[in-house]
């Protein structure tokens, strides 16, 4: 029985997942290999995220992790991860198309501001 999870998400923008992992605290390498329980060594966008025991890589279209229902990592450190990834493309397409972007936190939710 496998415990890899694979959930597909379109990453277009590395900056965006660079930033949102800044913006998180959570560790990153670019270009890399990570290893997942079941010894499948994934290639791309590598992310150690809070209380995982195995790290979550970006790569081909897709998240690629293992949390072993919970005991491995808890998924809204997944969650988090692409709320913050879809703010920043959107701000990043924004500041493209000449808005000023102002960023308001309500709760666990995200309004952004256009002003031009």
């Amino acid at each position: 029985m496998s415990h890899t999870t694979t959930i597909e998400l379109e990453v277009k923008s590395i900056p965006a997942l660079k930033q949102a992992c800044l913006d998180l605290g959570y560790t990153f390498k670019e270009n890399s290999v990570g290893k997942l329980y079941d010894g499948t060594e994934v290639e791309g966008f590598v992310m150690q995220l809070p209380e995982f025991s195995y790290p979550v890589i970006a790569a081909k279209g897709a998240l690629h992790f293992d949390t072993y229902k919970g005991q491995w990592g808890d998924e809204k450190y997944i969650s988090k991860l692409k709320q913050r990834y879809a703010v920043n493309v959107q701000k990043d397409q924004a500041r493209q198309r000449g808005y000023r972007v102002r960023e308001e936190r309500l709760g666990d939710k995200v309004r952004l501001v256009l002003e031009r």
